[in-house]
């Protein structure tokens, strides 16, 4: 008979196996017995599991996996497995040679990841001179057939430990030990600049690439435009080129640029392939609109997209370079000798025109406005000026103190408000999707949403998050940004000013967590 653990050992045994990383993708059901085996063999040494007398701990894990025909038992429970009289135990780690990946090496689970065969070539990586199974020796070499499967060799590496020649990439199979900067750790493993993307798949590795057009390669050379010479591989450098990312070749090496001076207008120094205001002489071809409307900014009427008049306005749409529903005028001005109204944000798409400070810079591209909401956000309780007339769109923070990359499991915001009758509020991504809304409760109205689990932000200064894909791909993912909108549920004066009070709680739920365990 075997007696079950109980709830509390049973989890503290998985969840041991798990958190001392004694299994991995390669194990099977005896590296599974023999991890359990082990992580006993732990627990009893603190205490926590017995190890002596009939029906002890140790003894009841063996016999499991004995019942189902994995491993051998321990029948009369004195710690000696069953049949050790007619089997060996060279090594004296409690497990017998003919269930043992390392006979000869003790490896009980203490020195080395217990039972770790990680190029699954049935010699456990205690005593196995090419853990990763690509040829190169670990350390040391050449070995022939020295602890490895019949036919299989291995040859000296381009690393160095302890004086010898080692493998640069222990872990991860490289055989041609390729080290572009020769620092002694293979491009395989090696991620130079810190971008989330080892320098063999990295067409910057010493650059630091975070956002997704960081990783773009124009001319497919793979190399990145980052660190190309020649983006669009015209023979002309980019930094001569006036067109640096379409091929446009020409006489003296550049392309045509002739669009103003067949007007008599002087050469802006952008070729004709790539100008987006070929009418325009202006050296800034740059295009703020997302998603790009094909006019820069120079010739464009609303430069961000934003449906906010870069200056004047209201502006009919249909023309080029205003958006198809046209653009009002903003909250901003074209100058101190200019009272005409302007967009506060010309190139940083913010439609709510946000400016809490009123200095005529709006906030999403006031860095001093940003730092000192960010700072009243971070104190909870602030009470704020909305204009009555119009939607206001007023940023989140989220979880500005945590230190992770990730948000923790579970976790919610909760925005509790007073807001004056005749308004409602709401909360929305960055994306414009409407996440929830607010319910009206004894004490004002409370907003409950859980961020996505790569959003965390600190007011103006949002961090990207990298994710590391199945085959070693760095997936570039833009950080979510939250606000908080207030809307007029009935017209109201213009400008109108109303008084509202916010609270930010953040919270992680506690959560039950159930562990995984092999069973047959």
């Amino acid at each position: 008979q075997i007696r079950a653990l109980g709830l509390e050992k049973s989890w503290r045994l998985f969840y041991g196996i798990l958190r001392n990383n004694r299994l991995n993708a390669n194990s099977g059901f005896l590296a599974m017995r023999n991890a359990a085996v082990a992580e006993a063999l732990s627990l009893a040494q603190q205490g926590i599991f017995t190890d002596k007398g009939k029906d002890n701990d140790l003894c009841q894990v063996r016999n499991a996996y004995a019942a189902v025909e994995i491993g051998q038992g321990d029948a009369n429970c004195d710690g000696i497995e069953d049949e050790v009289a007619n089997g060996a135990d060279d090594d004296h780690d409690g497990i017998f040679n003919q269930f043992d990946n390392c006979p000869a090496v003790w490896n009980p689970g203490q020195s080395y990841q217990p039972w770790t065969d990680q190029d699954n070539d049935k010699i456990g990586d205690a005593c196995d001179q090419d853990r990763d199974g690509d040829t190169i020796c670990d350390e040391g070499g050449p070995f022939s057939n020295v602890n490895r499967p019949p036919g299989s060799n291995c040859v000296p590496g381009q690393g160095t430990k302890n004086q010898l020649p080692a493998d640069n990439c222990l872990s991860v199979p490289n055989a041609d030990q390729a080290d572009f900067n020769n620092n002694g750790i293979g491009d395989r493993c090696d991620d130079s600049d810190g971008d989330g993307r080892v320098d063999a798949d990295d067409n910057c590795p010493s650059i630091r690439q975070v956002t997704a057009t960081d990783w773009r390669d124009t001319d497919g050379d793979h190399k990145g435009d980052l660190c190309d010479d020649d983006d669009d591989n015209d023979g002309q450098a980019d930094a001569l080129d006036n067109c640096p990312l379409i091929r446009n070749y020409g006489d003296f090496g550049n392309g045509e640029d002739t669009t103003e001076t067949d007007r008599g207008l002087p050469a802006d120094n952008v070729g004709d392939a790539c100008d987006l205001c070929p009418f325009v002489s202006s050296p800034d071809n740059t295009e703020s609109d997302y998603p790009p409307d094909g006019f820069a900014n120079p010739c464009d009427q609303d430069d961000d997209n934003d449906a906010i008049c870069d200056q004047g306005g209201p502006l009919a749409g249909g023309v080029d370079g205003i958006p198809a529903e046209g653009c009002k005028p903003g909250r901003g001005t074209v100058g101190p000798l200019n009272p005409q109204p302007a967009d506060n944000c010309p190139h940083t798409y913010n439609p709510d025109q946000l400016d809490s400070d009123h200095n005529g810079l709006g906030y999403a591209c006031d860095a001093l406005e940003q730092i000192r909401l960010t700072h009243e956000l971070n104190q909870f309780i602030k009470e704020f000026v909305l204009v009555a007339d119009d939607v206001t769109r007023l940023p989140l923070p989220i979880c500005p103190d945590c230190v992770a990359q990730a948000l923790p499991q579970r976790f919610e915001s909760v925005v509790k408000l007073q807001i004056p009758d005749g308004f409602t509020a709401q909360v929305s991504d960055d994306r414009g999707n409407v996440v929830a809304r607010s319910i009206p409760t004894a004490s004002g109205q409370t907003i409950r949403f859980q961020p996505a689990p790569y959003a965390i932000t600190k007011i103006g200064a949002p961090q990207a998050a990298s994710i590391v894909g199945s085959a070693g791909e760095s997936l570039a993912a833009d950080s979510m940004a939250y606000y908080l909108e207030f809307i007029p549920l009935s017209p109201h004066p213009a400008g109108d000013t109303v008084t509202v009070t916010v609270a930010l709680e953040e919270k992680a739920a506690a959560t039950t967590i159930y562990l995984p365990f092999v069973s047959r």
